[in-house]
């Protein structure tokens, strides 16, 4: 049985993300190292509820090889059955 899915990237130029971070970034309570308040929470759970759904979300750079282009995000869920 095939499964189809949907596949949405969102990517940014901003100061990108390295390798060592890309493997930290959706464990729970791990907030980066960039000065913006949070919990920690939020990439934790969106990957928790993407799975839940039998997704997959996953980062890269947005140009491949350079982190320092920006970072790229890429979700993908399984298409609903008709």
């Amino acid at each position: 049985m095939t499964i189809n899915y949907y596949k949405v990237m969102v990517a940014d130029n901003g100061q990108g993300i390295s390798d060592t971070n890309k493997d930290k970034l959706f464990k729970r309570l791990n907030q980066g190292i960039s000065k913006s308040i949070g919990t920690g929470m939020g990439l934790f759970l969106v990957k928790t509820l993407i799975e839940s759904y039998n997704g997959k979300v996953w980062v890269e750079d947005r140009v491949q090889g350079d982190h320092t282009k920006g970072a790229k995000f890429i979700v993908m869920l399984p298409a609903a059955e008709k």
